[in-house]
């Protein structure tokens, strides 16, 4: 099957920049970032007790264990750390690129191999398993070879690219047998390829002689359909009779979700490969429109490949989730070659195809709004429920900022078509703007989303200030869940945790944020000071020690805002309010972004109170902020102390400082405004004893103006 792109030089040069970016996304940094839990943790135990010989941790799962093997070849040639152990993934994944071009090549061309390949190496499917210790890669790796080999099998030209085809499907259904399991390594693939002939017509000249069918046809069908019906029937006898058979699930079998629907495969895909996704659907309406100017004849059955492969892993991941539980996303070969045969459709019709690219552009924008509702959906790749993201955790905008060459991609594509200089324009995509789309996207998330969410979810970054900061022996402690060092001493009680950081020679400890304000409240209970704390950048931990050394600085929050003492300097507008012998109220301060003592439409602005607790409060309460004036009202409802000191740990004769940062909007109106706070649970709220400043349930603040 010839094409008109089939040059070397044209070979080489979209090889060469497939495999540039790939490069660049791949390996810098493989040990700039933490290890997310719990997955990742519990994989490196793996990793470490097959490095060092030992028996696998009771965590390990079952199975061959491709990716924890291959890590451990890695930190056996690399040495301790990180990146040494992720360094043979990102090899695999830098692998899997080249493998997906090169077998695409004979059958689309450069231009289409160097679409799909740039698509795959910005996928954060591709870089989620190919930079973390995770037992995804080897089944995408296994994925692209079985579906790509079998695919140059049926529908290559010439003796060469049958035997490389044969070659790279055995070996592909092998590696992905071996990695994620018989159903989705092997059954998924191998129906891939036989629905895809079928959909071409070729199924009725299995069965007649008549009918004149390439004899590497005859032999693909054969084969992908022994392969589907042994594996199939396999799989469903094990179904059946309840039997978790690792090599039915390639070990990765957990826990099923405790919602089984079919959702949640469908976000795999769709977030999986984000932004190439938005494309995937055009792939389908490509399949019965008619073909675009210069469309090669074996473009229509990569098509078909794609729209079953999409179709098929849909299905099969739906049932491997809802039987063995979260596994890592597949549908790598039809993904990235469905989106590149959409864009290359949209790009070579004579005619703009303006409602094509407006569809395409309409589900790009729906799921990246998806993210600032459930940011957590851009991490479903990954291919695990336990992930506690942060809710202030936030990277719409970031996303949509790195993902624009994408958008621009798209609707220079959907709204100019081929036009009148069709060459110049096919030539300006191929070098600019797909890559340009996936440098930025893919840059985004191996530089910035996942080192900074990293260092939330990871217990490593913790880790790494300990072995920082430690001097000679010091020793350290964990309490809480989660991964630390092989010689750190396990806490099991706050009370341990305690003791451990009362003692006088320099010890450290790490322990979740959530109960920093528990234990600096006992602990000040005791010595009279708060908890020496060295590094709070984590939302996974916190670490602390017991002694703090001469250039140490505290970077206790608490610190800051609760002390035994009054506040130096006194707060500019001082109040004493009394509210039911609990707490007092000892004044505010004001300051807005501009610096004025007033409001301003559209301006920040912050309301700083003082309070003295007086006497044990014993239930969580809220604060609240009331600006009640000309215009609506605007509120401020928040958590004391930014959420960090509840109300239940305040200690009698205790000085707390709370910061309310706010915004006033666009539309107030002008004209003054009397501030009011209390605290309030529910429908209740404290009263105020005292007649100063208010009325008996909230305490007037003052008035500010709004202009």
């Amino acid at each position: 099957m010839k094409t008109t792109e089939t040059n070397a030089f044209s070979r080489y040069v979209g090889l060469a920049a497939s495999l540039a970016v790939a490069a660049f996304l791949l390996f810098p940094g493989l040990n700039g970032f933490g290890m997310w839990e719990p997955d990742e943790s519990g994989r490196a135990d793996t990793v470490r007790a097959l490095t060092e010989g030992r028996s696998l941790p009771d965590s390990a799962d079952k199975g061959p264990l491709v990716a924890e093997r291959l890590s451990a070849l890695g930190a056996r040639l690399g040495g301790e750390g990180d990146g040494a152990a992720r360094a043979p993934l990102a090899l695999l994944a830098f692998l899997t690129v080249a493998a997906l071009y090169l077998l695409l090549v004979p059958l689309g061309g450069p231009r289409l191999a160097t679409v799909a390949s740039l698509a795959l190496a910005s996928s954060p499917a591709l870089l989620f398993n190919g930079r973390q210790l995770t037992a995804g890669m080897p089944v995408l790796c296994g994925e692209v070879l079985a579906v790509g080999g079998l695919a140059l099998l049926a529908f290559g030209q010439g003796r060469a690219t049958a035997v490389w085809g044969c070659l790279a499907g055995i070996a592909g259904l092998a590696l992905a047998s071996l990695a994620s399991g018989l159903v989705m390594g092997a059954v998924v693939p191998a129906a891939t390829v036989f629905f895809a002939l079928a959909m071409g017509g070729d199924l009725p000249g299995l069965f007649s002689s008549k009918r004149q069918v390439p004899v590497r046809r005859r032999l693909a069908m054969l084969a992908t359909l022994a392969v589907t019906i042994v594996g199939a029937t396999v799989f469903a006898c094990a179904a059946l009779s309840s039997n978790d058979i690792p090599a039915l699930t390639g070990g990765l079998a957990h826990a099923a979700l405790k919602q089984r629907t079919l959702e949640y495969a469908l976000e795999q895909i769709a977030y999986g490969w984000f932004p190439w996704s938005a494309l995937v659907p055009l792939t389908l309406a490509g399949v019965m429109l008619d073909p675009a100017d210069g469309e090669e004849p074996g473009e229509q059955s990569l098509r078909f490949v794609a729209v079953a492969g999409v179709t098929l892993t849909y299905l099969g991941q739906s049932l491997f989730t809802v039987l063995h539980g979260p596994a890592p996303c597949f549908a790598a070969w039809p993904m990235a070659v469905g989106a590149a045969l959409a864009l290359r459709h949209l790009e070579r019709s004579p005619e703009p195809r303006r409602f094509l690219g407006i569809v395409a552009v309409a589900l790009y924008a729906m799921l990246l709004r998806d993210f600032a509702q459930r940011p957590e959906t851009l991490l479903t790749a990954y291919g695990s429920e336990g992930l506690s993201i942060p809710t202030e955790f936030k990277p719409v905008l970031d996303a949509a900022k790195f993902s624009a060459p994408f958008a621009i991609m798209l609707i220079a594509a959907g709204f100019l078509g081929a036009g009148v200089r069709k060459s110049l324009w096919r030539s300006a995509r191929a070098t600019a703007l797909a890559p340009a789309a996936a440098l930025a996207f893919g840059g985004y998330i191996t530089m910035a989303l996942v080192p900074s969410l990293s260092t939330q979810v990871s217990s490593k970054h913790a880790v790494d200030a300990y072995q920082r900061f430690r001097r000679a022996n010091e020793p350290l402690a964990v309490y809480g869940r989660g991964a630390a060092a092989t010689d750190a001493v396990r806490l099991d009680t706050k009370d341990d945790l305690l003791k451990w950081l009362s003692r006088p020679e320099r010890a450290f400890a790490m322990f979740p944020p959530r109960e920093l304000a528990t234990i600096d409240r006992a602990y000040r209970e005791r010595h009279g000071r708060h908890v020496f704390v060295l590094d709070a950048a984590s939302d996974r931990f916190v670490l602390a020690a017991s002694k703090a050394m001469p250039d140490e600085k505290d970077q206790n929050p608490l610190g800051v805002f609760v002390r035994s003492a009054a506040f130096a300097p006194s707060p500019s507008h001082p109040l004493d309010i009394n509210m039911e012998d609990k707490v007092t109220l000892l004044g505010w301060d004001f300051a807005s972004a501009s610096g004025e003592k007033k409001l301003k439409k559209g301006e920040a602005f912050t309301l700083t109170t003082y309070w003295r607790c007086d006497a044990p409060i014993g239930a969580a309460f809220k604060f609240f902020v009331h600006m009640d004036g000309a215009g609506s009202r605007i509120n401020g409802d928040h958590d004391p102390i930014g959420g960090m000191y509840p109300t239940t740990e305040w200690r009698a004769a205790d000085y707390l400082k709370d910061v309310y940062k706010g915004k006033v909007p666009l539309y107030q109106g002008d004209g003054r405004y009397t501030v009011w706070t209390g605290l309030f649970k529910g429908g209740q709220r404290l009263k105020i004893d005292s007649d100063a400043g208010g009325d008996s349930t909230r305490a007037r603040l003052g008035t500010l103006e709004l202009d």
